[in-house]
Order: C-alpha cells, then structure tokens, then sequence
C-alpha cells in the first residue's frame, strides 16, 4: 500500500457532505492529489448589469465593422447581377454581358434582353 493511503480510503469512506467539505484538505491528506483548480469562469452578469454589457458589447461590435471597411469581394459579388444562359457565368452590366455573349457563344442566338444594348 502507497503511503498515505489510510487518510484517502478515510475519506472515500466519509458521506457526501463531509468529503465535500474536506475536498480542500485532501492534499494534505495524500500526497498524489492535485490542488484544487481555480474558478475559470467570472462571475455571471445578471439582470440590469447583463442588459448593460450587453449593449455595450453590440456597440463595440458596430465599430469595429465601421473601422474595418466595406468589403470589396462582398461589394463586386453584389454587382454581378446579369448571368450568362449557357455558361452560367456573371457580368457586372449588359455591355459586358452582350460582349462576353458574341465572343464566347457565336452560334447561340442572343437573348431577348441584349437585342438592344449597344455594345
């Protein structure tokens, strides 16, 4: 048997409340047992407290999103609004489109809304 090992059978042997109570006292009472952890999470906000944070939080989200920018890819995304019919692939405007269409589709008829964009 490992030294110490009375007092940590003593207290497996102890109800629940005791062991409980002397949770903090077994690393005087076996030598293998770790020290007990600090409380990781800070105390919970409740009530007024939490509406304040809260707001302050949503409101040092928004400027971080105005101090960062706009996005160009999400802008340039948003302004392809004509897509080819055969190929599927998106134009910014329907001078593009017509153009794209003559040069890569000579054999397909044009569509009805580049009949007449002048090119």
């Amino acid at each position: 048997m490992r030294s110490g090992g009375a007092p940590f059978l003593l207290l497996l042997l102890l109800s629940g409340r005791r062991r409980r109570l002397l949770r903090g006292a077994r690393s005087l009472l076996h030598p293998l047992a770790r020290p007990p952890r600090p409380d990781s999470r800070p105390d919970m906000a409740r009530g007024q407290q939490k509406i304040q944070s809260q707001q302050k939080n949503a409101k040092k989200q928004a400027e971080q999103k105005k101090k960062q920018g706009h996005d160009q890819k999400a802008a340039a995304k948003a302004a392809l609004i004509y897509t080819c019919t055969v190929c599927r692939t998106q134009m910014p405007d329907p001078k593009t489109f017509k153009q794209h269409f003559e040069s890569k589709h000579p054999k397909t008829p044009l569509p009805p809304e580049l009949a007449d964009v002048q090119a």
